[in-house]
């Protein structure tokens, strides 16, 4: 197993990088012959990137930092490590880079894993056990289509990483009433209640409708909640200034989140991310290389499923 790990992306590369890289060793996230890391000849020769090679055998392959006015680089790291993903030399590939650069090369080098179904970003809400929002910035205007294809992206990942057996889907919407909310969602609500949105029906359970003030709460039973991109980065903004208030950072715990619907496990983590959260980013890579939820997403999705609605 190579997981590869990108040195130059983040607030804090290289060094936090290579901080967390060191972490994710001493804790036994991974074996350092499973790393890969890529970087820079700045990155290389830097005394903390020395130290660390002195006692632990990492592979390296140099790359460039990305110039924003050229992400076709090809020897940039980020187009490096999901290149060789797609190649099946890394078996996963972590950036804390640009997110939205992450995930145009992951969709324009691995491709989706069905041509309709657009890649996602859930992450897991730390107040609730086992419950993964999403999207939460990568689809931004959702058709009754996208919310079903979010729901079972988010419902595989519950399965695959949680070990959840019938994970509980829930539609973010402002009442829990059946007809409330734009009529996309009042459209969705009504084909997943039906369960006809696939010939043999939903391979998830659906719960109705939740409001915001309910999703960060403790008792909160659903294991997925679904919402368009649009809505979910303004809930995950607004909770993260909210978590800063009272102290509590739970986004470096997560580490990194796998981006969802490519064909390969592309993990993107907090552009923020220092050493902890470094370590726990390796750390989902590896699980995720172990899980290959897409992998398993594109076994569901190869019957295809009929448009119910074009809302």
């Amino acid at each position: 197993m190579k997981i590869a790990v990108d040195l130059l992306g983040g607030d804090f590369a290289p060094k936090k990088v290579i901080a967390g890289i060191r972490l994710a060793i001493d804790r036994g996230f991974i074996k350092s012959e499973e790393l890969v890391a890529i970087g820079d000849e700045e990155a290389f020769k830097s005394f903390a990137w020395r130290w660390l090679v002195r006692r632990h055998p990492i592979e390296t392959i140099l790359g460039a930092k990305l110039d924003p006015q050229n992400l076709r680089n090809k020897a940039s790291s980020i187009a490096i490590g999901v290149a060789q993903v797609k190649a099946g030399v890394f078996n996963a590939f972590m950036s804390a880079g640009n997110t939205a650069v992450v995930t145009m090369m992951a969709v324009a080098l691995l491709g989706r894993i069905k041509e309709r179904v657009k890649p996602a970003i859930g992450v897991p809400l730390p107040d609730s056990p086992n419950c993964l929002l999403l999207d939460i910035g990568a689809i931004v205007d959702c058709t009754v289509d996208d919310f079903f294809n979010l729901a079972l992206m988010g419902s595989t990942y519950a399965n695959l990483f949680w070990g959840v057996r019938d994970p509980l889907v829930a539609l973010l919407n402002i009442g829990v009433e059946s007809h409330k909310g734009p009529p996309v969602l009042v459209e969705t609500h009504k084909q997943f209640t039906l369960g006809r949105h696939r010939p043999d029906g939903l391979p998830f359970t659906f719960g109705g409708n939740v409001e915001a003030d309910k999703i960060f709460s403790p008792g909160l039973q659903a294991n997925v909640v679904v919402c368009d991109g649009f809505v979910g980065n303004m809930v995950l903004k607004e909770y993260e200034v909210l978590k800063k208030r009272s102290n509590q950072a739970n986004w470096q715990d997560i580490g990194a989140l796998p981006l969802l619907g490519v064909n390969g496990n592309v993990l993107i983590a907090h552009g923020k991310s220092k050493a902890k959260a470094i370590a726990n980013a390796i750390k989902a890579a590896k699980t995720a290389a172990i899980v290959n939820v897409n992998q398993q997403l594109a076994k569901l999705l190869a019957e295809p499923a009929p448009a119910l609605s074009s809302v």
